[in-house]
């Protein structure tokens, strides 16, 4: 079956983008994912289990996770998967370079905002956070420093690398990428 990795730093559009590619591609199911950060108005629906630090150290403990980071202060983790169905994972940057160590045949998507540099990317991202107020003004410069480097690991080490400059235009070429990726796995195993 196929594990698509679909990562990108944060303001990006992965939830939204998640939303819409669950509803067009019934075949592919999301990870479930552990955090211990507060759940938002935003997130889709069953992909977070909200725990307490303890209860998270205990599932790491247990090798119950495929991977997990500390990000922003707070501990995200991806319970290990159902190798027989088709999974779609949604990330930090770091956590897709574990999964792909773990499972060489994973396929790493990568969302970026628009921008030719660095710097333009980062302003984006900032005006989508402060938009999105969710974060107070010092977590969100925590999430942009981390987005700095996301933005460098992620562009080496993706399949695929998407531009959200057009939100509808994005879920269609990731939509169409997936699809094709399923098929392929699917002909590669018959």
């Amino acid at each position: 079956m196929a594990l698509i990795v679909l990562s990108g730093p944060s303001g990006v559009g992965k939830n939204t983008i998640i939303n819409e590619v669950l509803k067009k591609i019934p075949e592919i199911k999301l990870s479930r994912s552990l955090t211990t950060r507060k759940a938002r108005p935003n997130d889709v629906p069953g992909k977070y289990t909200h725990v307490d630090k303890g209860e998270f150290e205990k599932c790491i403990k247990n090798n119950d996770l495929l991977e997990w980071a500390k990000y922003n202060d707070n501990l995200y983790g991806t319970l290990k998967p159902d190798l027989n169905e088709n999974s779609l994972f949604e990330v930090e940057v770091k956590g897709a370079a574990q999964i792909k160590t773990l499972y060489q045949e994973a396929h790493l998507l990568l969302i970026l905002p628009p921008g030719n540099t660095i710097e333009e990317k980062i302003n984006v991202l900032r005006e989508r956070l402060q938009k999105r107020a969710v974060d107070k003004a010092e977590t969100i410069e925590k999430r942009l420093t981390e987005a700095m480097g996301e933005i460098t690991q992620g562009t080496l080490q993706s399949e695929k690398i998407f531009i959200n400059d057009n939100l509808d235009n994005v879920i269609m070429e990731i939509v169409g990428t997936i699809q094709s990726l399923l098929q392929k796995e699917g002909a590669r195993r018959k």
